[in-house]
């Protein structure tokens, strides 16, 4: 009886790719020694190692009418993660290398990671005889829409015509859930499991000509214990979709050794970044709100931070400017949590030696704290451990509690000012209209899990000022500091002023009626007597209602 074959070869295609495209390579590498001599069963005769080939095109179509179209990122990787253990189960294999190129290098990454983390009955255990992922041009930070605003600007027309809705294409979308999940969780994997030598060799493989994928994007492989990056010669006109087209290259064996390199060649462990205290170092992020940039208050609780101490690393990016209307439209709120996504897990990429449960910290004003909220809701890898919320838009049942037993935040203090009109009157009126993600925490404070500061003295900004950033820096930094509670307590809201927060979403509906009682009269609708305007009110309530809930 012939010995079972010891080595499998996972091929995961693009979006586009066929078996047929990959037909010239593959017979290739089925006739290289250098892939075979890897232990004492590569001298015998019946030695063989084998290729599976998993084909994205076939799982996956950009249109909403056919089923295999909704299936997500994470569904496909699912797939992939139990056809390869099905393979490794049945043929017996010791070793197993992957070799995926652009989509389908990010659903090998995600699959490698689902049977890492499986347990029980649906446990896999391919992924401790991977000794090497070969990413050729993945799109590990995902795909950019403003490389591609045309095609992206005609996607959106389909999709809101209902013919291209593509969670697939969602997923990959840079700054999206699974790419930032995806992101953290292969981060923090491999940090885990370098101290003991258990992770794979991981090689990136880019083109010289690559127009979806940058060299920044190679910035989560720089960090791995034992990785390598490839780059093709300058001059060789290789693009992103003909990185394994080795009958479309110029020079086609100068292609296939290239390619043949990242199969075989040896990648020198490389030691994990110290870890100790002395090394440690802290992080703040600090995110503006409406109307407001990355300068102002922001700029001087950097100036504050840096006096007390000098090696924290403070990262002020910004989204631009957004106005109380732009807030109050849904579509626009939410515009910048896919950039802030990418940000975060940029950021845990560069201080790789840093823990970021430990040492990350955050202050954020406004629209800042709403980014924040989304961002620990659709991130379980997010982290950070000491959280400051000025003037915050988040709704009072907000779950800090959840947060703080999964870990993801250690502490979060919540500034709140007595006359915060965009936080107690606008959030008011917006959850009146049924936005039921933004509220009134930063006014009337949450029903737990934050530390409450109530009331400073002032409008929206007032927690920001100049006289409160020494305290601010303080809390990040060593979680101390905070004006004195007498002072606080001086500074409470009036009756009216609390009144009008509470009356503010049942006056939308007044204004509503009283708009479409004057349109009812301006076009003759009240000709058909009281009951035909109520009818009619109520159809715009409902209408108005449907649309805020689609934004």
């Amino acid at each position: 009886m012939p010995a079972a074959p010891n080595r499998l070869i996972v091929v995961v295609s693009g979006s586009y790719g066929t078996e047929k495209d990959w037909e010239p390579l593959l017979k290739r590498l089925q006739n290289e020694k250098d892939l075979r001599e890897d232990g004492p069963a590569a001298k015998e005769d019946n030695y063989r190692c084998k290729y599976m080939f998993w084909c994205l095109q076939d799982r996956w179509s950009w249109f909403r009418f056919r089923p295999r179209s909704r299936l997500s990122a994470n569904d496909l990787a699912r797939a992939l993660c139990v056809a390869v253990e099905h393979a490794v189960s049945q043929g017996q294999y010791e070793d197993v290398i992957l070799l995926a190129h652009s989509a389908g290098g990010v659903l090998a990454r995600r699959a490698f990671l689902i049977a890492a983390e499986s347990t029980g009955a649906e446990q896999c255990t391919w992924h401790s005889k991977v000794s090497r992922i070969v990413l050729l041009a993945a799109l590990n930070r995902g795909w950019n829409p403003s490389c591609f605003s045309w095609k992206h600007a005609g996607a959106t027309i389909l999709r809101i015509s209902g013919i291209f809705r593509s969670p697939f294409l969602r997923d990959l979308r840079r700054g999206s859930d699974f790419i930032t999940n995806l992101r953290l969780q292969w981060l923090l994997y491999f940090r885990s499991t370098s101290s003991d030598h258990r992770c794979p060799i991981v090689v990136q493989v880019r083109g010289d000509v690559d127009e979806v994928v940058a060299e920044e994007d190679s910035e989560d492989i720089n960090k791995l214990p034992q990785a390598l990056l490839i780059d093709i010669d300058s001059g060789s006109g290789i693009g992103h979709g003909d990185l394994y087209r080795v009958d479309r290259a110029k020079d086609p064996g100068s292609l296939y050794q290239d390619l043949l390199k990242a199969l075989i060649c040896n990648v020198q462990y490389r030691q994990p970044p110290l870890t100790h205290a002395l090394q440690r170092k802290k992080v703040v992020f600090i995110l503006h709100g409406i109307r407001a940039y990355n300068y102002g208050w922001a700029q001087q609780l950097d100036n504050h931070i840096h006096r007390l101490d000098p090696s924290a690393v403070v990262v002020r990016p910004t989204y631009g400017f957004l106005s109380a209307l732009g807030f109050a439209l849904p579509f626009r709120r939410r515009a910048n949590i896919s950039w802030f996504f990418d940000q975060y897990s940029d950021l845990v990429a560069q201080h790789d030696s840093l823990d970021p449960a430990l040492d990350f910290h955050f202050a954020g004003h406004s629209n800042g704290t709403y980014i924040l909220g989304e961002g620990l809701r659709r991130l379980g890898a997010m982290r950070f451990h000491r959280v400051f919320l000025a003037g915050s838009v988040l709704p009072r049942d907000f779950p800090w509690r959840l947060f703080l037993g999964a870990k993801q935040v250690a502490r979060v203090r919540n500034a709140r000012s007595s006359r915060d009109v965009p936080v107690a009157v606008l959030c008011s009126i917006l959850r009146g209209l049924f936005m039921r993600d933004v509220g009134t925490g930063g006014f009337d404070g949450f029903n737990a899990g934050a530390d409450e500061q109530a009331f400073f003295n002032g409008g929206h900004s007032a927690p920001v000022e100049s006289a409160n950033l020494d305290n601010v820096a303080q809390f990040l930094l060593a979680g101390s500091g905070g004006p004195p509670l007498a002072q606080l307590q001086q500074c409470c809201p009036t009756n009216f002023f609390r009144w009008l927060s509470r009356f503010a979403p049942w006056a939308v509906y007044l204004i509503l009626a009283g708009v479409l009682l004057c349109a009812a009269k301006a076009f003759g609708w009240l000709d058909g007597g009281w009951p035909g305007v109520a009818a009619w009110v109520g159809y715009g309530i409902f209408w108005l209602i449907g649309l805020l809930e689609t934004w």
